[in-house]
């Protein structure tokens, strides 16, 4: 017998078996994207979903009635699907297909195999595939859809998610995009040449040194909670050299800070202090990134403000890539860290945790730093399968990113 979620007598009021053309079946697994992206690519009138009781528990079934109803998806969750003993697995398939028969008699249905164990996938394929109904095979990894039955072809998978459903199918939900604000968009557009200028010095260590002194001067003009200026008026305390002087002349004129007499920073408010002391790596990764035309088929965002879902815990992400499906999360530091070993590990750590909990199988975690992280940081970043990646690299490197996503 099946287990009906409480949405199902909604669902089947609201929709009526005239309405439903065509059903997804679907196996909820630790992937609900590999259920997910076929659901948004078909545009299913009704989501049958099916659930052990296992992933019920672990959160999983309701992450993906989430996710299907941020999109209006009608759908409907039968919670006790074996997932062992084919056998019963069998039994289950046949009264689900009567079910669905009784109930859709003109319905097409598709069954998406992709969920579930082994077991599951293939005791609902005998049915349902015995019977002609259509099936499927989300193959994420290549990036196509598989028809199964009844005749074998592929496709290649449209981009169908940007950076909202991929955090939701991670369990976390976005409470801020800062770049999703116009505002933010004018002010980074403005300076984006300094932005631009700051990352060219990151190549020469003979001139890297301006980016260490802003961030001094930036984190002593603020106050400890950065939610005001405590002393604006910084004073550089060794001569300046030529390269240094012109872009803080340009940052002058863009009204980023006033810089008088050769000697002396005056920082304007809050906002534009951040942008200062750091702030400007991740406009930079932003620029760059639209510039290669990441966004185009996909989602940037700079600036990410998360909760995780069934928690009061939250994190902030520097900037967040969805591209043809495809998650890449980088964060962005401009301190100096050659001799603060514990301060990088942390952030390798950051990098790491945040980044694993949300990349899944084939997304690409990246630490976009400024200066040399020291030997020890960058082996931890490698043993973590993280990306270190500097300035000078990021557009070779998004693009190759970019080109094995797209081939």
């Amino acid at each position: 017998m099946l287990v009906l979620s409480s949405v199902w007598q909604n669902t089947h009021n609201k929709a009526g078996k005239d309405t439903i053309v065509h059903i997804h079946i679907c196996i909820i697994s630790d992937q609900l994207l590999a259920n997910y992206i076929p659901v948004l690519v078909e545009k299913p009138d009704l989501v049958l979903i099916q659930s052990t009781a296992l992933m019920a528990q672990r959160g999983l079934t309701a992450r993906f009635e989430g996710l299907l109803s941020a999109e209006q998806f009608e759908f409907t969750t039968h919670f006790n699907m074996p997932d062992t003993r084919m056998s019963v697995i069998h039994a289950y398939a046949r009264n689900l297909y009567v079910h669905i028969g009784t109930a859709y008699p003109n319905a097409r249905v598709t069954l998406n195999i992709t969920g579930g164990n082994k077991l599951m996938s293939l005791g609902m394929l005998d049915i349902f595939g015995a019977v002609g109904c259509r099936v499927i095979y989300a193959d994420t990894a290549n990036n196509c859809i598989e028809y199964l039955s009844p005749s074998t072809y592929d496709e290649p998978i449209p981009a169908v998610l940007d950076i909202p459903q991929y955090l939701r199918a991670y369990g976390a939900v976005f409470t801020e995009i800062r770049s999703d604000s116009p505002a933010w968009q004018e002010c980074a557009m403005r300076r984006k040449t300094t932005a631009v200028q700051l990352a060219r010095l990151s190549i020469d260590s003979t001139r890297s040194g301006l980016i260490s002194v802003l961030n001094g001067m930036a984190s002593s003009a603020l106050a400890v909670d950065h939610n005001s200026l405590e002393a604006p008026e910084q004073q550089f305390t060794r001569p300046l050299e030529y390269v240094w002087h012109d872009i803080l002349q340009h940052m002058d004129v863009l009204n980023i800070v006033h810089f008088r007499a050769n000697q002396y920073l005056t920082f304007l408010d809050v906002e534009r202090t951040e942008f200062v002391n750091g702030l400007w790596l991740e406009e930079f990764a932003y620029h760059t990134a639209i510039d290669i035309g990441l966004g185009d088929d996909g989602d940037v965002g700079c600036g990410i403000k998360l909760r995780w879902l069934n928690s009061n815990v939250t994190n902030e992400l520097d900037l967040l890539i969805v591209h043809r499906n495809r998650l890449l999360m980088m964060e962005c530091k401009t301190m100096k860290l050659e001799h603060k070993n514990v301060v990088a590990n942390e952030i390798v750590y950051k990098t790491s945790s945040i980044g694993e909990q949300l990349t899944g199988l084939f997304g690409t975690k990246v630490l976009l730093s400024a200066l040399p992280l020291p030997e020890p940081a960058l082996q931890r970043a490698h043993s973590k399968q993280i990306k270190v990646v500097y300035p000078w690299e990021l557009r070779d490197f998004l693009m190759s990113w970019m080109e094995g996503i797209s081939h």
